[in-house]
Parts: structure tokens; C-alpha cells; sequence
């Protein structure tokens, strides 16, 4: 018992940031063009912090070929960002160097995504991570929506 209130313990003080919100709207037409928006609601719980790191793994066969369209904050405006791509990752540092924030804040990410669907003999496979596995934070909850 004690091991178990320690351990939670432990989790809470290394992980006080959490994201409450990781929303997916994927949006397919009829020639599988993909876009995705991704509607992220992240909560600093207090520390004093300049945005997030958001990884969107690519690395799978064939690699996934992502195009970015926005970033943008809670209001729907564009926000600053960086992009890096390693080739097992598409990471975007989202937030403004020297700029600080505490508390909540929301995030929008819109891109295209191309080699996301697997073709098989009498079926098409969305082949898709919703959320990524390379947090360092909690996400609360997470939703996903295709259209």
C-alpha cells in the first residue's frame, strides 16, 4: 500500500504538467486526401513556461509524408513555431523564445498528411498514432474524430 501512494506521489511531482484536452479531427476525401487538425489544451499547472514540444512520429513504411499548414494559439491565431524533421520525427517546438505564460493554453496544429493509408488487395487501412507516444506530461483525455 505505501509502495502505491508513493509511487503516485512520485508521478504527480515529476509530471505536474498535464495536457487536458488532445483533440483529432481527421478529415478524408475522396481521393484519400488526408488533413489533420489537432486541438491541444495544455495546462503548465502553475510553472512558468514558453510553449510545447509536439512529436509526430514518420518513421513507418513507407515513411509518412506530412505537410504543415498552421499552428495556431486558443484564439485561432497564428503562433510561432519551429519544425525539425530527423526522419523518425516531426517536431515542432511551438512558442516564442523569451515569451512566458502560466497556466493554460490552447494550441491548433492543421497539416496534411500523405503515405497515411495502406492499400491491401480488396481495402484501404488509415494507418495513424493520434496522439504520439513521446509525451512527458499526462494527456487527460484524448478524442478522435474522422470525417
Amino acid at each position: 500500500m505505501n509502495y502505491k501512494i508513493f509511487f503516485i506521489t512520485y508521478l504527480i511531482l515529476c509530471f505536474p504538467e498535464t495536457i487536458r484536452k488532445f483533440d483529432v479531427i481527421v478529415k478524408v476525401d475522396e481521393h484519400r486526401k488526408t488533413r489533420i487538425e489537432e486541438n491541444i489544451h495544455y495546462d503548465s499547472e502553475g510553472l512558468k513556461r514558453q510553449g510545447i514540444i509536439r512529436f509526430i512520429p514518420i518513421k513507418t513504411k513507407p515513411p509518412l509524408k506530412l505537410k504543415l499548414l498552421s499552428v495556431k494559439d486558443g484564439n485561432l491565431v497564428d503562433h510561432p513555431y519551429e519544425v525539425k524533421n530527423d526522419g523518425k520525427f516531426l517536431t515542432l517546438k511551438i512558442g516564442q523564445a523569451g515569451k512566458f505564460f502560466r497556466g493554460l493554453m490552447a494550441y491548433q496544429i492543421t497539416y496534411e498528411c500523405f503515405n497515411c493509408w495502406r492499400e491491401f488487395e480488396d481495402y484501404f487501412e488509415f494507418y495513424w498514432n493520434v496522439t504520439g507516444n513521446d509525451w512527458n506530461m499526462w494527456i487527460k483525455q484524448s478524442k478522435y474524430d474522422y470525417f
